[in-house]
């Protein structure tokens, strides 16, 4: 039997379709790790967290100690309590978030199993009517 023309087209066609079923697989069985599951409405609401971001005042400031996060307060007005989000940018998985209760100038946040590598918190908190947020980056050991 002697190959034709018409059998090299078909040969390829046979390989470039099993090449795009393998790509489509490939595609549909990664994760998508978004930073937020209800990204959207965040986004809607993102005005409030850019005018809190404005306000000058930093109340709080994060301290890494060991397997423990010490939030000192700088402020004088008095806190009760703030909110820590944790970002985990390689896996959302991970993201983990805390209620920290502010007792005299510190509040102690353990993270023990908290893993290692790059971190992404923010710690937003009320004094008198207004809203404070900071985010910042840190490196957990």
């Amino acid at each position: 039997m002697k190959l034709h023309f018409g059998h090299g087209v078909l040969f390829f066609g046979i390989l470039f379709a099993g090449f795009v079923i393998y790509l489509v697989v490939q595609m549909v069985s990664q994760r998508v790790d978004l930073v937020e599951k209800d990204y959207y409405e965040r986004g809607l609401e993102y005005q409030s967290v850019i005018d809190n971001k404005k306000n000058e005042k930093v109340g709080f400031s994060c301290i890494q100690d060991k397997d423990k996060l010490l939030v000192k307060k700088i402020s004088t007005e008095a806190a009760g309590a703030c909110r820590l989000v944790f970002y985990r940018p390689s896996d959302s998985r991970l993201d983990t978030s805390f209620v920290i209760p502010i007792r005299g100038e510190t509040g102690i946040a353990d993270l023990m199993g908290l893993e290692k590598g790059m971190w992404r918190y923010t710690l937003s908190y009320q004094e008198g009517a207004d809203w404070y947020y900071q985010q910042e980056d840190i490196h957990w050991k």
